[in-house]
C-alpha cells in the first residue's frame, strides 16, 4: 500500500471519530428543517400536498438562544382553534428524560410545562405557566423558565416539534422536526466506527512499521 494513500485512510478515519465528539455550532443551538414537507392525512390516505399548503405550520428551523425556544416558519403561525403547535425539549442532567420544558399553543391552549428531577428520579419542580407563548412575525416564541436548572442549554438531548392543521375529523395536514444527541442509523454505530477507525490505524502502523524493516 503506498504511503500517500495510507496517510489519507488516516486522515479520513480522525475526522470521522472527531466528529462524533465534537459536534460543530455556532453561539445559538439551531436546527433547519426541510420545507414543503408536510403531509396529509385523510382517513387512510395519505400523502405530501406540495409547497405553499399551509405554510404557517411548514417548520423552518428550531433554535434555542440561551432563554427563549424560537420556531420560525414558512408563513406566520395561527395560534387559532384549528392550528396546533407542540413542542417538546428534553434537557441535560443525570436523568434527561426527566427534566424538559412542553409546550402547545393553539387549539385553545397557551401552556409551558417545565419539570425537573434529580438523580433519583425526585421532583424538583413541576410548573406550569399560560398565556405566554406568542408569534412574532413568522416565529413562535416560547420562554424559557428556570434556566439555572439546566447544565448545558444549549446542548439538548431531544428536540420534538409537531404541527397540525385539522380541517375535519379524520383530516389534516402535519408537519414534524425530530432531533436527538447521538443517534445513528443502529445501535453501537459510533462505537463501531470507533473500534474499526482505531484497529485500522494500528493496521497501518504496523504495515508500515514492517515495510521499513
Amino acid at each position: 500500500m503506498k504511503k500517500k494513500i495510507m496517510i489519507g485512510i488516516l486522515g479520513i478515519l480522525l475526522c470521522i471519530m472527531i466528529l462524533q465528539i465534537s459536534p460543530i455550532r455556532g453561539a445559538n443551538f439551531k436546527i433547519d428543517d426541510d420545507i414543503a414537507d408536510l403531509e396529509y392525512h385523510n382517513n387512510s390516505t395519505e400523502g405530501n400536498p406540495g409547497p405553499n399548503i399551509h405554510s404557517e405550520i411548514d417548520i423552518a428551523s428550531v433554535e434555542i438562544d440561551g432563554v427563549s425556544i424560537l420556531i420560525t416558519f414558512v408563513e406566520t403561525p395561527k395560534g387559532d382553534n384549528d392550528t396546533r403547535y407542540i413542542v417538546r425539549v428534553y434537557w441535560d442532567g443525570d436523568d434527561f428524560l426527566g427534566n424538559w420544558t412542553k409546550c402547545q399553543w393553539g387549539e385553545s391552549s397557551n401552556s409551558i410545562h417545565t419539570h425537573f428531577e434529580n438523580s433519583t428520579s425526585g421532583e424538583i419542580l413541576d410548573e406550569y405557566v399560560d398565556d405566554v407563548i406568542g408569534a412574532a412575525g413568522k416565529i413562535i416564541v416560547i420562554p424559557i423558565y428556570h434556566t439555572d436548572l439546566i447544565a448545558n442549554i444549549m446542548d439538548p438531548h431531544i428536540v420534538a416539534v409537531d404541527t397540525q392543521f385539522r380541517v375535519a375529523v379524520g383530516e389534516s395536514y402535519t408537519d414534524e422536526l425530530d432531533y436527538a444527541t447521538g443517534t445513528f442509523p443502529f445501535p453501537g454505530f459510533t462505537s463501531w466506527i470507533t473500534i474499526g477507525g482505531i484497529s485500522l490505524i494500528v493496521m497501518i502502523g504496523l504495515l508500515v512499521k514492517k515495510k521499513k524493516s
